[in-house]
């Protein structure tokens, strides 16, 4: 007898499951460490891990870069270096500087854990490379610039050469806020001498001609703003400068100085100029920071009192804002340093070469021009105090033009 209608199982939606397949697993409980709940990896480098954690009181959201001592130690003076690098860093409190907001340890873990202000976005670099030819519109590689040199002011002005300027060591948050990052290799300078720097760290590409020549002494702040004027050329064309098939190759064509005009810059006279006078082989007659914040390629970023180079304009628009929330962290690039010239990023890497030094040079004391009055109009607001020691006017350091504690241009404000 068929059986009614209304009494007929009704089709299944769902596909046939085997149920001895059906697994269940408990989410992963989330780690504590001290008072952070600890979160995803946001990034990852030689020492260690970067992760977004969380303050179990605050509830701020930080980013907490993990060391393994045990890496660290492999190279001679590491945890010094590291020591070193957490007190010059602790020290800068600006709108355009990733803020350290503190450190532990765990000695059992072998692990030191550095807490870091979380930017939540990108890398310059990755931004730029998810344009065509890697490169940014102007309106915003001008705007971009802007604050990197804020940030650079800000620096220099505490007596600290960061020594790794690059696009991958600036992180761009959604909101367009470029922050200063990675002082690894950072020097802090004496508050009574010169800028005078004897070895240098950073990456190859982005070392000055005079690093290449061999100088025994040479400008820390003229090295940043070298570095700053590859960046700059890296953002605007997607391409580095200077390029070699070897280190030797690649610091012999540094040396020179000469480098291609691309057609992204012919049609760009004000930005020629800039680069120009930021890759020019005399580091005397080089840009200082105050002196590019001045340039003309630089008068259409905003500095009003809202604390940052073209806030509220139109050089970040929805588009750019959309780009940064769907990308992804990306790995930073190897770079490979040659034995022959090791003793320009530190001894402790390798032994010293057993050719011949290159003939030593003076130290040169870095004496910049009188400031101009581009920005004399600007607002600003007090900085930090100065550091321990600091004597001279107002707290300044001997090699900076500008006054420690003294007030700020308005895209550089604390």
């Amino acid at each position: 007898v068929p059986r009614p209608q209304a009494e007929m199982a009704a089709p299944s939606v769902l596909p046939p499951m085997d149920g001895d397949a059906i697994l269940y697993s408990a989410k992963k409980p989330y780690k504590m460490i001290g008072a952070y709940m600890m979160g995803e990896v946001i990034g990852e480098g030689t020492q260690g891990k970067v992760r977004e954690a969380l303050h179990s009181e605050t509830l701020q959201r930080v980013a907490i870069k993990i060391i393994a001592l045990r890496s660290v130690r492999r190279t001679r003076l590491g945890e010094e270096a590291l020591k070193e690098e957490i007190k010059i860093h602790r020290k800068l409190k600006h709108r355009h500087v990733v803020e350290l907001l503190g450190e532990f340890r765990r000695p059992e873990k072998d692990k030191w854990y550095i807490v870091l202000e979380l930017v939540p976005g990108t890398s310059l670099q990755d931004l730029a490379d998810a344009y065509q030819e890697h490169a940014l519109p102007e309106p915003l590689a001008r705007h971009f610039f802007a604050q990197l040199l804020s940030a650079l002011e800000y620096c220099h002005s505490r007596g600290v050469v960061h020594r790794d300027i690059k696009p991958q060591n600036a992180l761009v948050s959604s909101a367009g806020v470029l922050k200063l990052c990675d002082f690894g290799v950072a020097v802090e300078l004496s508050p009574y001498g010169s800028d005078a720097c004897s070895k240098t760290r950073g990456s190859p590409a982005f070392q000055p001609p005079e690093v290449a020549n061999g100088s025994r002494s040479f400008s820390g702040f003229k090295v940043d703003m070298w570095a700053a004027g590859v960046s700059l050329y890296l953002l605007a064309t997607g391409r580095v400068p200077f390029e070699g098939s070897s280190l030797i190759q690649l610091f012999e064509r540094i040396a020179v100085g000469s480098y291609a005009e691309t057609p992204q810059l012919a049609a760009r006279p004000q930005l020629q100029s800039l680069l120009r006078s930021l890759l020019c082989v005399a580091q005397q007659e080089r840009l200082g920071v105050e002196e590019a914040l001045a340039h003309p390629w630089l008068s259409p970023v905003s500095f009003g009192a809202a604390g940052a180079a073209g806030a509220g304009g139109s050089a970040w628009g929805e588009t750019e804002h959309s780009l940064l929330l769907s990308l992804s962290a990306r790995g930073a690039r190897p770079v490979s340093v040659l034995r022959a010239i090791a003793q320009k990023y530190g001894e402790e890497f390798v032994e010293p070469a057993a050719a011949a030094p290159p003939p030593a040079n003076q130290p040169h004391e870095y004496r910049p021009p009188d400031p101009g009055d581009a920005l004399a109009g600007a607002a600003g607001e007090a900085g930090a105090d100065p550091p321990p020691g600091a004597g001279g006017e107002g707290g300044r350091h001997p090699a900076s033009r500008i006054r420690f504690g003294e007030g700020e241009r308005g895209p550089g404000r604390g």
